[in-house]
């Protein structure tokens, strides 16, 4: 129950910004996203990006985790996956895990960070917020 005696998803569609559970999400959020991180909605590729490196993954495994986990629906090129990864590397979100030696070819596995995974729960909280939210107003 929250403060105005509303259960479920309809409490949540409810409760304005200045009310004292949108102050304690907020309070919380800020708790795991310091004020270095941006705020904002990942990109799809960079979510799929940090859930494929919750284990050492190296980037074509990445791009086929990608595929498989969206049925086809997302196919990040080469570029556009490097250039990501590159991104949250300086962002911390992602390190080198350790180069691997498949026959002739080396291959650098990376994996998430404390910072990722902070970000990475972050997105997903996002993400519930949006469903309840829908859900609750298609029910009306």
């Amino acid at each position: 129950m929250n403060e105005a005696g509303e259960a479920g998803a309809e409490a949540n569609v409810s409760a304005g910004p200045g009310s004292a559970q949108c102050r304690r999400r907020v309070a919380e959020r800020n708790e795991i996203m310091p004020e270095s991180f941006e705020r904002g909605a990942l990109t799809e590729a960079v979510f799929y990006i940090l859930l494929s490196a919750h284990e050492p993954i190296h980037g074509y495994a990445i791009m086929q985790n990608i595929e498989k986990l969206t049925c086809g629906r997302v196919m990040l090129g080469a570029g556009t996956l490097y250039g990501a990864i590159n991104a949250l590397v300086q962002k911390g979100w992602i390190a080198a895990a350790a180069v691997t030696a498949e026959g002739d070819s080396r291959k650098k596995e990376y994996i998430i960070t404390g910072a990722g995974r902070a970000a990475f729960r972050s997105e997903l909280d996002r993400l519930e917020e949006l469903l309840r939210n829908g859900k609750a107003a298609d029910k009306k």
